[in-house]
């Protein structure tokens, strides 16, 4: 269970700013629901390629990736950009 409550933060850690208020969640929900986005994955990955990325990442000012500690997109055009030009390697 643990380590779907962390993958869970992981991916939602991508914003900034403070999170809408929703109803607490219950620990099947939170795994019933990561195990779900998780074989989405897959999936956009074979049909997409690496641009199936685009479509996990929130669509919101708020939205930034770190790695290692550093900012790797400031914002989601970034990210676009790094994903077409990766795509057509």
């Amino acid at each position: 269970m643990t380590k779907y409550l962390f993958l869970a933060f992981a991916l939602s850690a991508c914003t900034r700013g403070a999170a809408p208020e929703q109803a607490p969640l219950t620990d099947e929900a939170v795994r019933d629901s990561v195990l779900a986005f998780l074989e989405t994955i897959p999936v956009g990955l074979a049909a997409e390629g690496p641009r199936a990325w685009g479509r996990f990442f929130e669509a919101t000012p708020a939205f930034f990736m770190a790695s290692d500690g550093r900012v790797a997109f400031p914002e989601r055009d970034s990210a676009e950009v790094f994903l077409e030009r990766f795509s057509e390697e």
